[in-house]
């Protein structure tokens, strides 16, 4: 089933996709949300790969170096973005209106059948990867009366591409699965080690296929596995033994080089940002 939050000014869904797809695709998430004014927001690194299917205007968008905002690209609508070792921001005009889906890595390799390094980093307009299918896809999601029908939608889209899915390197996939189950935690050499192939050759396809090499892939899962444990109000000492840095000055600056800001200052930001609180509730 659907599940929906809605507040005076927010309102956010979310579903699992087709069985068929869960093993690429998660979770689909709607959002729909009136601020009343212009919003900035800091977007963390994800060990996954971004999807907006955009709705409504078109916003801003780009990367927050350790000095703040930067590299600011052009206004975009629906776009894809690899993965990447540093935060992203978006702002709009207060009003934002679609559906964001995340891919894991090996899942996005599958079903858009491109080397993720031409992503990783960027912020790809989604006709560009989806072809002539993208325009009409956002335009039936528009018109469509629910986020039923939107997912359904959604759904048939993804499925279509997963019937020829491009193969992800066995090794590669391995590589990500080890990776992934141990929240960043597993070394290159246990990687080399589980998979049987030499560094130089395990980090070149790894980098290629899924856009991050492994050791930078690996700094944004652990980020990821501390960033949750924040947020629900582990300190950071605590966060920082279980998530594997070496002491909490080493996490703090972990987060400063990958979102230009602290982890009581990320934490406070998300907390008060009602679109996340509202988007994370679904779950």
């Amino acid at each position: 089933m659907d599940a929906a939050v809605q507040t005076a000014s927010v309102e956010a869904a979310a579903r699992a996709p087709h069985p068929a797809l869960r093993r690429h695709v998660p979770l689909y998430r709607g959002y729909r949300y009136s601020a009343g004014a212009a919003v900035w927001r800091r977007e963390p690194p994800a060990g996954s790969v971004t999807v907006i299917v955009n709705l409504g205007g078109r916003f801003r968008a780009g990367w927050v170096g350790s000095a703040g905002p930067a590299f600011e690209v052009a206004p975009v609508s629906s776009f894809i973005s690899g993965m990447h070792d540093r935060a992203a921001y978006t702002l709009d005009g207060g009003e934002q209106y679609g559906v964001e889906f995340e891919p894991t890595p090996t899942g996005a390799y599958a079903l858009f059948g491109l080397p993720l390094r031409e992503l990783a980093g960027e912020i790809v307009p989604l006709e560009e990867v989806l072809g002539p299918q993208a325009r009409g896809l956002v335009e039936r999601m528009a018109e469509a009366l629910g986020w039923a029908e939107r997912f359904d939608l959604l759904d048939a889209a993804l499925l279509d591409r997963a019937r020829h899915p491009a193969a992800v390197h066995p090794m590669v996939a391995r590589a990500w699965e080890v990776l992934a189950s141990s929240d960043g935690r597993a070394t290159v050499t246990e990687l080399c080690r589980e998979t049987g192939y030499g560094r130089r050759h395990l980090t070149a396809r790894f980098h290629d296929q899924l856009g991050l090499a492994p050791k930078a892939a690996a700094r944004v899962l652990r980020f990821r596995s501390a960033l949750g444990l924040v947020l629900s109000g582990r300190p950071l000492a605590e966060a920082a033994a279980a998530c594997g840095y070496h002491d909490q000055p080493h996490l703090t600056r972990e987060w400063r080089d990958l979102t230009g800001c602290t982890p009581a200052e990320l934490r406070a930001e998300m907390l008060a940002d009602a679109t996340v609180a509202a988007m994370r509730r679904p779950d």
